[in-house]
């Protein structure tokens, strides 16, 4: 399975005033499998499942997955425009890229 990169970051606030930073096909599947809120999935989530496993075997492609991880966080009502703004002013230079060594996306405070 390869890692893929998404050509834009998507930002969920799964946790009040915490961002989690989705910027490739593989932190989309940790996330909708392990990360995802405790409150029971809805039907986008399952179908952002299987988008993400598909595209990290290559049957999909990289922004089919972003847009079912979209999908399936509106849905949950955790997807953060304002986390997304702060991460491109943040990193202008890395949009569709991963953040400079050193820096964590995981859980990362914007």
């Amino acid at each position: 399975m390869k890692d893929r990169p998404f050509h834009r970051a998507v930002v969920l606030e799964c946790r009040l005033g915490r961002y989690r930073y989705v910027l490739t096909v593989k932190d989309a599947a940790r996330v909708l499998l392990r990360e995802w809120p405790d409150a029971s999935p809805g039907a986008k989530h399952a179908a952002a499942c299987v988008a993400a496993l598909a595209a990290l075997k290559g049957g999909q492609s990289p922004a089919h997955a972003r847009r079912a991880l979209v999908a399936a966080a509106k849905e949950a009502g955790i997807l953060s425009t304002k986390g997304l703004e702060e991460f491109e002013t943040a990193f202008p230079d890395r949009i569709g890229r991963t953040l400079p060594p050193g820096r964590s996306a995981q859980h990362g405070q914007a």
